[in-house]
């Protein structure tokens, strides 16, 4: 995406958050915004010798707690060396996160809850537990989109495409077999939601991914909202993130968790196991609590009545800071757009 664009999503992004907020907007706004461009263009020119340095895990532009724009460098512990304090005028803050992680089901989740997310339910609610039926393992169904008159389900490459290793056809499944009784059991034709039908290949050879996103065309009825009890229907206006935007989720691990945007314009480095590293730009960070392990293809929305769809969960880090795809690129690859149940 070119650069200008970018800069007019942000302001789009920095309107809404200032909707949110009741922040001033005016010339407070365009001198935010046109510092956080100046920013974004040093993180460009400096990212590549930053990412070398061992134990930097990416790179992001960000607000500081004055309110002034600032280059984050994101670490994995606190014993990182090697970091500039200012770049190019611009100064430099150091986050701790931990490494990023693919967020597919490896524990079980925690007991409660108002609605089990990784039972079986039908019709297929937004936010419950999903997979590939050649794996033991658990995602999360985002939300269904429109392409043309068929309705699709959508959520991680990670979760419906085996990380590459999936082909057209194959079966999709509610729950993910991680979560079905005995656990890993095959529960076809029960459990089937549909089949795998398109997906953006992840690129683990060193180039630059922007999303981690697959669909799957149904065999069975979505209802395109989260279970009761939750958000409901989600927006189908798309909302660039910002920092300090308020945000909610439903994912199949953590069911209903809410936050803010942390970072944006982030270039992030995640492991997705088995020496399978991938880096991904223009990313969306969000404060620490909103994801665990399983909730990988959860819709961000806005914290707010309307809902509005902001990003695509996809990893995280162990305290719950979350990476996510900026949703309109990824309905932009699919010709989508958002279901409204």
């Amino acid at each position: 995406m070119k650069r200008s664009s970018v800069l007019a999503l942000i302001t789009m992004g920095l309107l809404a958050a200032a909707a949110c907020s009741d922040q001033a907007t005016g010339p407070r706004l365009t001198s935010l915004q046109g510092a956080l461009a100046g920013v974004m263009q040093v993180q460009g020119r400096h990212t590549p010798q930053l990412l070398r340095v061992p134990g930097v895990v990416g790179t992001a532009t960000g607000i500081d707690p004055s309110g002034h724009a600032v280059l984050v460098v994101l670490t994995q512990s606190t014993d990182v060396t090697g970091i500039p304090g200012v770049l190019e005028n611009v100064p430099v803050n150091v986050r701790v996160t931990g490494e990023f992680q693919a967020l597919t089901a490896v524990v079980a989740p925690p007991p409660g809850g108002r609605v089990k997310l990784t039972n079986l339910i039908r019709p297929v609610p937004n936010g419950v537990s999903v997979g590939n039926n050649l794996e033991c393992a658990a995602g999360t169904l985002g939300t269904g989109v429109i392409i043309g008159a068929q309705t699709y389900a959508l959520s991680n490459n990670h979760v419906f495409a085996r990380e590459n290793d999936g082909h057209v056809g194959e079966v999709i499944v509610q729950p993910g077999r991680f979560d079905s009784k005995p656990r890993c059991a095959d529960k076809t034709p029960e459990s089937q939601l549909g089949t795998l039908f398109d997906f953006e290949p992840i690129d683990f050879a060193g180039g630059n991914n922007t999303f981690d996103a697959a669909i799957a065309l149904p065999s069975t009825p979505l209802t395109c909202a989260t279970p009761s009890g939750f958000y409901g229907s989600p927006g189908t206006t798309v909302i660039p993130a910002s920092p300090g935007l308020p945000i909610q989720k439903v994912g199949r691990t953590s069911g209903l968790t809410t936050g803010s945007v942390a970072l944006i314009n982030a270039t992030v480095t995640v492991n997705y196991g088995g020496g399978r590293v991938a880096t991904f730009v223009n990313q969306v960070i969000t404060t620490p609590g909103i994801s665990r392990a399983g909730d990988s293809g959860s819709l961000i929305v806005t914290n707010d009545a309307a809902a509005n769809p902001v990003a695509l969960l996809f990893a995280g880090t162990a305290n719950g800071t979350t990476v996510a795809n900026p949703i309109g690129p990824v309905l932009s690859r699919f010709n989508a757009t958002i279901c409204q149940g």
